[in-house]
């Protein structure tokens, strides 16, 4: 097989037409594009992606949809060559009517008074017709329910779009249809992907225990503890439901990361001439067992060695002294 690859194929520009309320600023930076400060911008134009080219245009979509053109359309892609092998790409976009809200109601509520409901729906008659907006409504109302513990519960915004008014512009009701489910508790927590760190390092920052009403508010802020220890990279609570309706198990997934340094630098002063440095550190450290990790610990080792002067440093934190919340810093 004989292969004659060619160039490889990149993007030259991307332009947007058709739209006549909409500023093609506004479409163009919906599209992944590298940003304007980015040196590595100014040398060399984007790779050619279909899957990439496809994915923009649904963004452009989403843009016109997010400002009320609910009707919007975007063609396919038109592609032009250039000699050099790059290409022009251009998206032509048909924006429809603008639609405003209309009406809006909720159906469905029955565990809690509908006015506590109706206080979470920030949208107003008169208003651009949002999708972003709506959608936002609608997982506030859900999100009420989750953090009392109806984790089942869904909420649907119903559209009803009616004809133009006095303006020309569409008139859009929306309704939330509320579907409530059963209140659940925490059976069993388990926490799944720590290979390093100990597990009841991970418990003790935990806000939700089992017995407790399955609150999505509660495991949120247990996944931001666990984050602000530096031992991950992601950390997602998820329920995992089995025979029983009112009841379902709490699983942390934790994906761990580095979290130890080694610097060694040197440089020259007046006093010194010649100066050395280094620093060893461990973020989940563990003084117990071997290899010494996934405690929880601190530990830092700092020298500096000159002609004249040598320094150096030990640093040992224990966040959770005797398993309580007291921090025992010794230096």
């Amino acid at each position: 097989l004989d292969v004659n690859e060619g160039n490889r194929a990149t993007i030259r520009s991307v332009a947007v037409t058709g739209n006549k309320h909409i500023p093609s600023a506004v479409l163009k930076d919906a599209v992944r594009q590298s940003a304007w400060w980015n040196p590595l911008a100014w040398f060399q134009n984007e790779k050619f992606d279909r899957d990439q080219i496809e994915a923009d245009r649904i963004a452009i979509r989403s843009a016109c949809v997010s400002r009320g053109y609910l009707d919007a359309e975007v063609g396919e892609p038109e592609l032009a060559r250039r000699r050099s092998g790059s290409y022009d790409v251009s998206y032509k976009v048909k924006e429809g009517r603008l639609y405003r809200i209309g009406g809006v109601s909720i159906r469905g509520v029955t565990l809690f008074p509908e006015i506590e409901l109706v206080r979470l729906i920030a949208l107003r008659k008169g208003a651009v017709a949002s999708l972003d907006e709506i959608s936002r409504t609608a997982e506030a109302i859900r999100k009420y329910y989750t953090d009392c513990g109806y984790i089942r519960s869904t909420v649907k915004p119903v559209f009803d779009p009616r004809g133009d008014d006095v303006s020309g512009e569409g008139v859009l009701d929306v309704a939330f249809v509320v579907t409530e489910g059963g209140l659940v508790h925490v059976r069993n927590i388990y926490v799944k992907g720590n290979a390093m760190t100990k597990d009841h390092v991970i418990r003790r920052e935990l806000t939700i225990f089992p017995g407790d009403v399955f609150a999505e508010g509660n495991v949120k802020h247990s996944e931001r503890r666990l984050v602000n220890l530096g031992y991950f990279s992601r950390v997602a609570g998820h329920p995992e439901f089995f025979g029983q309706q009112d009841r379902a198990d709490l699983v942390f997934d934790v994906e761990e990361q580095r979290t130890g340094t080694i610097m060694v630098g040197g440089g020259f002063s007046s006093v010194d001439n010649f100066v050395g440095t280094f620093e060893i550190s461990e973020g989940n450290f563990d003084i117990g067992s071997w290899p010494p990790k996934g405690g929880g610990q601190n530990l830092r080792l700092f020298g500096q060695v000159g002609s004249r002067t040598t320094q150096g440093s030990i640093s040992f934190a224990e966040p959770w002294f005797l398993d309580r919340r007291l921090r025992l810093v010794l230096d």
